[in-house]
């Protein structure tokens, strides 16, 4: 934030592990385990609250092994806020009949102009399926005037290669960034 305007900083980007343990999902039963993930959350969604009242947008994609095994977390703490609320904001949606129609940050892209030049982040989950690929592909070549951005959790490793979770899946990587 202290370096929004000398740094020009139109917009953060995340690429998940936004918290450490933010599994709240029936599965956890243990109280204490409940209530610290819970706490990080809150946490994240505060400092995510920072940037808002500073004017920075953010992106941010959900992080599969630590926020959640299916995106509610993510999204019940996120999904409420300005930044998604207010974005040019478009949603992959795998069952028109499903609960989560229409809302759900698994899988979704925001599209936004920064002196002039329009830009998409497409935010995609870890290990999408062919379904997922293939509406990102479709809302890709619908956008053709944007610059994308294509954000995912944990595509290359630590060392910067590409971790092995992706490299079964990378001609399909290929294919969509093509």
């Amino acid at each position: 934030i202290a370096n929004k305007d000398a740094k020009k900083i139109a917009r953060v980007l995340g690429v998940g592990d936004i918290v450490e343990s933010g599994r709240l999902d029936d599965g956890v039963t243990d109280a204490d385990a409940r209530a610290y993930a819970e706490d990080q959350w809150e946490y994240a969604v505060g400092q995510f609250a920072k940037l808002e009242e500073a004017g920075i947008p953010y992106t941010v994609t959900w992080g599969y092994n630590h926020d959640g095994y299916e995106g509610e977390e993510f999204t019940t703490y996120f999904g409420n806020s300005t930044n998604f609320t207010e974005s040019d904001i478009g949603y992959y949606f795998s069952d028109a009949n499903s609960d989560d129609y229409g809302k759900r940050l698994a899988n979704y892209y925001q599209r936004f102009e920064v002196e002039g030049v329009k830009y998409m982040v497409m935010c995609i989950e870890y290990r999408p399926s062919d379904n997922v690929l293939n509406w990102a592909d479709q809302v890709i070549k619908a956008n053709p005037d944007y610059r994308v951005i294509i954000s995912t959790h944990y595509f290359l490793n630590q060392y910067g290669e590409i971790s092995e979770e992706y490299a079964e899946i990378q001609p399909k990587w290929d294919r969509l960034a093509n």
